[in-house]
Formats: structure tokens, sequence, C-alpha cells
């Protein structure tokens, strides 16, 4: 049980080192990930009652996810930045190709209907 939440530890302790690194976004998400489907599985496998060393354990894992929540929250509201910057170039090229598609004129236009 222990080892399992040193093992947890460890992967916290991974999981923040990841952040401080100088790398590309596309690598963060993915080391990320992995890290988080390891930990997610030793989590998972925990069951109480817990020792007290255990308890201790996990009052160091909850402090680094304190500080692991909001560098989390960085990059995400920086992937939706990219996100939403790419829609504005998209809607706004398609405005410089075509200036007038956004106008419903029928100015000059005639229908000829029969009755």
């Amino acid at each position: 049980m222990t080892g399992d939440l040193a093992a947890c530890l460890e992967l916290t302790e991974a999981l923040l080192s990841e952040f401080h690194k100088e790398q590309p976004r596309e690598t963060l998400i993915q080391n990320v990930h992995r890290l988080l489907d390891r930990r997610g599985a030793l989590l998972a496998a925990m069951k109480p009652p817990f020792s007290a060393e255990a308890q201790l354990l996990g009052r160091k894992i909850m402090d680094l996810d304190k500080q692991l929540k909001p560098l989390m929250q960085k990059t995400l509201s920086g992937i939706r930045n990219d996100i939403q910057q790419a829609a504005k170039k998209k809607t706004s090229m398609k405005q410089y190709i075509n200036p007038y598609q956004s106008l419903q004129l029928n100015d000059g236009r005639f229908y000829d209907r029969k009755r």
C-alpha cells in the first residue's frame, strides 16, 4: 500500500517537473497524459484503511496536486486561446478573399414568377 503511494508521489513529482522543462507543448501534453494514466491506475487500485504513514504521503500528494492544477489550467487556457486565434484567422481570411459574402443584397435582382 505504501509502495503504491510512494510511486504515486514520484509520478506527481514527475508531472510537476514536466511543466518546468523547456519542451514543445505537444511533447508536454503527451508526457503529462502518460504520467496521469499511470498515476490514475495506481490511485484506482488503492483501498482504505490507510496507515499513518500512508496518510502523510497522501497529504504530500494533495499538496503537490494543488501546485499542479494551476499549471495544467495555464496550459489548457493556452490551447483554448490558440484555437480561438485559429478560428479568427480562418474567418478573417475568408472575409479577405470574399469581402461581400456576408452582405445579403438583393439590389438589381429580378425575380420572374409565373402564375
